[in-house]
């Protein structure tokens, strides 16, 4: 038993470094094929080259700055508002619920799941 750890911690360092330069070089290719072929119109295009088909997605990304729209926002009109509320739970509130007021704990449990995702596991030689 003890060799089989042995052996999977050894390839499971093996395999993240692997991985890590492996990834590393896909940026790096990708970065120079955005250069050759990122400059277009529009958010996404596609080229069919004789071998091979790239598609381009340049990405954005928009962000609200919370603070200043929160000022704003009551100047605005409920239905043109371009939000979304998004509930999200307070872990920390949950727990403190559970030990100092079971009555609103029991009730708000009863909205909360729980699931196992899936583990992380770190392994650094020594």
């Amino acid at each position: 038993m003890e060799d089989k750890k042995e052996a999977l911690l050894a390839e499971h360092l093996k395999v993240s470094k692997t991985e890590d330069k492996a990834k590393a070089r896909r940026v790096e290719i990708e970065a120079e094929l955005e250069k050759l072929y990122g400059d277009f119109d529009g958010k996404s295009k596609t080229f069919n080259e004789e071998k091979y088909k790239v598609t381009i997605k340049k990405n954005y990304v928009q962000k609200l700055d919370q603070e200043k729209y929160i000022a704003i926002r009551p100047e605005i009109p409920e239905n043109l508002r371009p939000e979304k509320v998004k509930f999200d739970l307070d872990s920390k509130g949950f727990e403190w619920l559970k030990e100092n007021n079971r009555e609103i704990y029991l009730k708000v449990s009863d909205c909360v799941t729980e699931k196992q995702n899936k583990s992380t596991v770190s392994v650094e030689k020594i």
